[in-house]
């Protein structure tokens, strides 16, 4: 362990509370690694859903500390364009709901319920989790969202390039353009979003008015953020430790580094190959692909880098707000969604849920998202329809919104990051 780590591995340190009787916990972290925080919502994008694919956004340069030369984003500069929607009144029936062990991966004919209770598109229509949309304000080229301020940081894929700008709720598009690899991560409260590019770390936090640099990642490929640790990257501003944000190297060598806004990037967890779901307590990630295409992860503890439990049946893609349970997706990448989705507890890895495709049912499930402790949502696509689907810990279904017809190239429905 070299000195950064060895002062990483002593700001991480703290006590764990027991994964059955509370939330997985850490009380603080100090020093160079940044304040943690409980993760409200860990959403997962389609590229961390493969295997050897994660999802890459941009990355912070710095070499002491953040850039706070950054032009802000201009305001919005027109009034809302929000329209009340039609209720979506739930049928009577209940969520279908799954036997124990592994089965079949079939959304059809679900009930409807309720719709999310997170920020979701249908197109360029972002509905918000009061009811209300905001119409036709995103990118048509748009690839991911995270809420900010007044409007949202959106990327896209514009002609092959990746790109990030905030959009104001009146779908006006801010004169900066950031570039980025892959898609947008958020803190846990959703107040810090993290992108990179190349070995870039960049941050947009105070409602996108504020772009901040990091320092960079001095490791060869691409790059991938996968989690911000606090609220405010500005060290000594409302934390004296500022922020951290976890990266993904996606080079030739899979590596997870860490960016601090103490002006230092280093290695984090050499046992690693990539880091895919954080909390404030434990973390988990791949630690071998192997040479029949499958994969091997771990849920370990940043006090000491141990490992609490360990499998290679599922990718662990995201704690549940309250730290008490883990999504899970296949062992080895589907490619363009995932076929298997599972529910693990977080305290040992028993599987609470398990969805498989078969020959009989072809769903993939290409966004996963927690909409709170008990229920995910999953972005479904199955024979020419797309949905959002209900998961709850019981293994119960439903349309959170109903299925809608369209090509495997048209993506119709993203959740928030």
């Amino acid at each position: 362990m070299n000195e950064h780590e060895d002062d990483l591995s002593r700001a991480l340190h703290r006590k764990v509370n027991h994964l059955h009787d509370s939330p997985l916990g850490m009380n603080d972290v100090q020093a160079r690694a940044g304040t943690i925080q409980r993760r409200r919502r860990a959403a997962i994008g389609a590229g961390v859903a493969a295997a050897l694919v994660v999802v890459v956004p941009t990355a912070i340069v710095a070499a002491g500390g953040l850039d706070r030369s950054a032009e802000p984003l201009p305001p919005a500069s027109t009034a809302p364009s929000v329209t009340e929607p039609t209720p979506v009144e739930p049928t009577e029936s209940s969520p279908t709901r799954g036997p124990a062990g592994t089965v079949p991966f079939d959304v059809g004919g679900l009930p409807t319920g309720a719709p999310p209770a997170i920020e979701w598109s249908n197109g360029r229509d972002v509905h918000r989790a009061d009811g209300s949309v905001a119409a036709d304000v995103l990118p048509g080229e748009m690839t991911s969202f995270a809420p900010m301020g007044s409007g949202w940081m959106v990327s896209t894929n514009e002609n092959g390039n990746g790109l990030v700008r905030w959009v104001s709720d009146s779908g006006d598009l801010a004169e900066r353009v950031d570039r980025l690899d892959g898609t947008l991560v958020t803190s846990p409260q959703g107040e810090v979003v993290a992108w990179t590019f190349t070995n870039e770390v960049h941050i947009a936090q105070r409602n996108g008015d504020e772009i901040l640099a990091m320092p960079s990642i001095d490791a060869p490929g691409a790059h991938s953020a996968v989690a911000v640790t606090s609220e405010d990257c500005t060290e000594g501003r409302t934390t004296d430790a500022g922020c951290s944000v976890f990266v993904n190297t996606l080079g030739q060598q899979s590596q997870v580094w860490v960016s601090t806004a103490h002006g230092f990037a280093d290695r984090y967890d050499e046992e690693l190959q990539q880091l895919t779901a954080w909390s404030d307590g434990a973390y988990a990630g791949i630690t071998a692909f192997n040479e029949d295409l499958t994969t091997c992860s771990a849920v370990r503890d940043p006090s000491s880098y141990s490992t609490l439990w360990d499998t290679c049946d599922h990718r662990l893609v995201g704690f549940s707000p309250d730290a008490g349970h883990l999504l899970g997706v296949g062992s080895i990448g589907d490619g363009f969604a995932d076929g298997q989705v599972a529910i693990l507890d977080a305290a040992d890895g028993t599987v609470m849920v398990d969805l498989s495709s078969d020959e009989k049912h072809q769903t993939g499930a290409l966004q996963l998202a927690w909409e709170d402790d008990e229920h995910a949502l999953l972005v479904t696509y199955v024979d020419g329809d797309w949905a959002v689907v209900r998961l709850g810990l019981d293994g119960s279904m439903e349309y959170a919104v109903p299925p809608r017809a369209g090509s495997d190239v048209e993506r119709p429905f993203y959740l928030q990051s």
